[in-house]
């Protein structure tokens, strides 16, 4: 018989990414300039745990479900979007700091450092990750909707990224590191 691991962070684990100064990660650079303090993160924890019980993760279903609070309609197609971005593991499933990471780069004060950039590369990728020509005119869209200067925006984008073509130019797609960087 396979044996379960379950665990639950401690307070110190939970604690991660509460920014000091300066700050010693991406993530508390990222979480800085909201002032979220460790009172805030207690207690977003507490409320992931009471939602997830008796897990200790959330699934796409859970997080659905979980968005509400945050006035998303359980059936609102980005939430799929939403949770690809939150799931930096790629495990299918969000740890408490994936959520707390993902819901502050849904923030709109939030810089667009390293962090961000790569929640905005996972939520525009396809379904298995993976950012393609069709992904990024639709994210050039969602930033300027003027169908008029989308081929252009999109051939600068492209040049920009060194998108690659795949299956002798059948498919184009960008790499997270040539998007972030």
């Amino acid at each position: 018989m396979k044996e379960t691991k379950i665990s639950e962070y401690s307070l110190e684990e939970v604690f991660l990414y509460v920014p000091r100064d300066p700050p010693r990660n991406l993530e508390e650079e990222m979480l800085k300039p909201i002032h979220i303090t460790e009172k805030d993160v207690e207690r977003l924890y507490e409320d992931f745990l009471i939602h997830c019980y008796p897990s200790f993760s959330m699934s796409i279903e859970s997080f659905k479900c979980y968005m509400k609070k945050h006035e998303f309609e359980k059936n609102d197609h980005r939430l799929v979007r939403f949770f690809r971005g939150f799931n930096y593991t790629k495990t299918n499933y969000l740890s408490f700091h994936e959520l707390l990471l993902g819901l502050a780069c849904m923030e709109p004060t939030i810089q667009h450092g390293k962090f961000r950039v790569k929640f905005i590369y996972r939520f525009f990728s396809d379904e298995s990750g993976v950012m393609t020509k069709e992904c990024l005119r639709k994210l050039l869209l969602e930033m300027n909707p003027d169908p008029n200067t989308i081929d252009s925006r999109l051939k600068n984008a492209l040049n920009s990224f060194n998108a690659k073509e795949m299956n002798n130019g059948e498919s184009i797609i960008i790499s997270e590191r040539d998007f972030v960087s």
